[in-house]
């Protein structure tokens, strides 16, 4: 049996004491691709938020590749577990260009592995020809594809 990717049992979560998830269990094994689909207002962002680690739940556990990362003792912080993000106001630095957003998560790599990986990122979603762009320069449509790039960039683990 494969070993699950993401595990999440049990859990609760509330802002300002309005319960926004209860009880909400779900399992990802890899290599799997699930939408998560609903109603505005019906928890699927705050779901997203609590996975990616920028809000703490209430109760019951997540478990990121057989390690727990929220629970009654512990909680990992955002940037130490691996997990990709994009929000719907894409959150693209408008004083960067398309390039310095996609690379920002990566600054850290040699400069041949963030090359390689721009590379690879810019042809898989067809952005060669905006890389030197600033985000209000482009499309819409555009401005996704970077977000998406720079989300993917660092490898994230889901």
């Amino acid at each position: 049996m494969k070993s699950l990717k993401l595990e999440i049992k049990d859990i609760s979560y509330s802002i300002n004491k309005n319960l926004i998830l209860d009880d909400l269990n779900l399992n990802i094994f890899p290599e799997e691709i699930i939408s998560i689909i609903g109603p505005s207002a019906s928890g699927k962002s705050s779901l997203l938020r609590v996975i990616a680690g920028f809000d703490q739940i209430n109760s019951g556990r997540i478990i990121l590749n057989e390690k727990i990362v929220d629970d009654a003792s512990t909680f990992i912080k955002p940037n130490d577990r691996n997990v990709g993000i994009i929000f719907q106001d894409l959150a693209l630095f408008p004083h960067l260009n398309c390039e310095e957003n996609i690379l920002f998560g990566v600054s850290n790599l040699e400069t041949s592995e963030r090359k390689s990986r721009l590379k690879k990122l810019s042809t898989l979603l067809d952005i060669n020809n905006i890389l030197e762009k600033f985000p209000h320069e482009i499309s819409g449509g555009q401005q996704q594809r970077i977000a998406i790039a720079r989300a993917l960039a660092p490898k994230p683990e889901l």
